[in-house]
C-alpha cells in the first residue's frame, strides 16, 4: 500500500513539475475523408476518386477556358488527441502530381488553405451544391506548385491571415476539416494531387501536443506498474 501511495504521489509530482519539452507526443494519421467538388457538375460527387482537383477559370477567351472552379476539402479524425491536449505544432502535407504549365490566358498554379469549421460533410455525399462554409482567412502562406512532391502548411503559423488557434474545438468533436483552393479562382489554372484512395503519398496531418496532465499520471502510471511487475 505504502508503495502504490508512493507511486501515485510521485507521478502526480513529475505531471506538474516536467518541463513541457519532456513530454511532448506527436500524432500523425492520413486523411479520412477527402473530395473534390465543381461548379460546373454542382450535384455530381467526386469522393471515390484517386486525385484532387483543384481549378479556377476565365469565361473568356473560351477556347482556353477550363469552365469550372474546382476546391477540395478534407477531414482529419483527432479522437487519438485528449480534449485537454496543448497543441504545439501541427502540419498539413498533400502530394502535388501535376497541373497547369502556364501559357496563354492561365497563371501557373498555387495552391491556399482554409479552415473548415462544419465537420458534418461525408466524403461519398459532398457536392458544389452541399459544399460546407470555409473560414475567412488564408492559413499559412500559398504554395507556389513547381514540382512533384508534398507541400506542407503549418497550421499555427503567423505567417497567413488566420491560424488554427481553436484547436480545443477540433478536438472536442473529434475532426479537423480542411479546404484546398487555388488563389486565383477567376483565372485558368489548376492543380491536382493524391487523394486519401490513392496507393501512396496520401494527404497527412502530423500534430506535437503536450497530453493534459491526467493523461499524462496514467502514462507514468502505466510504466511503475510495468516495472513493479518485473
Amino acid at each position: 500500500m505504502k508503495f502504490a501511495l508512493s507511486a501515485i504521489i510521485g507521478v502526480m509530482f513529475i505531471a506538474l513539475c516536467v518541463p513541457a519539452e519532456a513530454v511532448l507526443m506527436n500524432y500523425f494519421n492520413y486523411a479520412v475523408e477527402d473530395a473534390m467538388v465543381d461548379s460546373a457538375r454542382t450535384l455530381t460527387n467526386f469522393g471515390a476518386d484517386e486525385q484532387l482537383s483543384i481549378q479556377g477559370y476565365a469565361d473568356f477567351p473560351a477556347i482556353y477556358s477550363l469552365g469550372a472552379v474546382r476546391r477540395v476539402f478534407l477531414k482529419f479524425d483527432l479522437s487519438a488527441i485528449p480534449d485537454s491536449a496543448e497543441i504545439v505544432g501541427a502540419e498539413f502535407g498533400v502530394y502535388f502530381t501535376h497541373g497547369n504549365p502556364g501559357g496563354a490566358s492561365t497563371v501557373d498554379p498555387h495552391a491556399a488553405l482554409y479552415l473548415v469549421n462544419d465537420n458534418s460533410w461525408e466524403e461519398m455525399a459532398i457536392t458544389w451544391e452541399s459544399k460546407p462554409d470555409f473560414v475567412d482567412g488564408t492559413i499559412d502562406t500559398e504554395k507556389a506548385m513547381v514540382g512533384a512532391g508534398y507541400y506542407k502548411w503549418n497550421l499555427l503559423s503567423d505567417l497567413g491571415q488566420n491560424r488554427w488557434a481553436d484547436y480545443q474545438l477540433n478536438l472536442q468533436s473529434n475532426y479537423l476539416s480542411l479546404m484546398l483552393v487555388v488563389p486565383d479562382e477567376d483565372f485558368n489554372n489548376f492543380a491536382i494531387f493524391n487523394s486519401s484512395e490513392a496507393a501512396g503519398n496520401q494527404p497527412y496531418l502530423s500534430v506535437t501536443y503536450v497530453p493534459e496532465p491526467a493523461t499524462l499520471m496514467l502514462l507514468g502510471l502505466g510504466g511503475l506498474v510495468l516495472r513493479r511487475r518485473k
